[in-house]
């Protein structure tokens, strides 16, 4: 039990830091949450992902037959 509660605080906390530079991310007035601190981040961050898709994919792919 106290796992899940450590993992889930810990999930919080990441949300509140922007996932390409770490910084801390304002809060939005209205609206959804932000996610990244700047649009460059926020550019570099899904430039990145769509580069590496289909490595990713081929990553996952192979940790799943070692299972």
């Amino acid at each position: 039990m106290e796992d899940q509660d450590i993992s889930s605080f810990l999930a919080a906390c990441a949300k509140q830091f922007c996932p390409w530079c770490g910084t801390p991310v304002g809060r939005n007035p209205n609206g959804r949450p932000k996610k990244f601190c700047s649009d460059k981040c926020r550019y570099g961050f899904w430039n990145f992902e769509k580069r590496h898709k289909a490595e990713k994919l081929e990553m996952e792919a192979r940790l799943n037959e070692n299972r």
